[in-house]
């Protein structure tokens, strides 16, 4: 699944934990791994604030960039 992938991806390349990403989505630590296991999708609001902390859109997000 491209979300998940992405979202681990970014986080990585972001030098970020799953505990940081969380604190800012104002999610659990175990939510992110879950996202980033394909077990779970963020509901919108969440996507909203991943996206913005890993510096990209939604649309890059849940699709990815064309540079990937």
């Amino acid at each position: 699944m491209a979300l998940a992938e992405n979202i681990k991806r970014l986080r990585e390349q972001h030098g970020l934990t799953q505990e940081e990403l969380a604190s800012y989505a104002k999610v659990t630590r175990e939510a992110v791994y879950k996202y980033e296991a394909g077990k779970m999708i963020p509901n919108v609001e969440t996507a909203v604030d991943i996206a913005e902390k890993l510096g990209v859109t939604c649309e890059e997000l849940v699709r990815g960039s064309q540079t990937n």
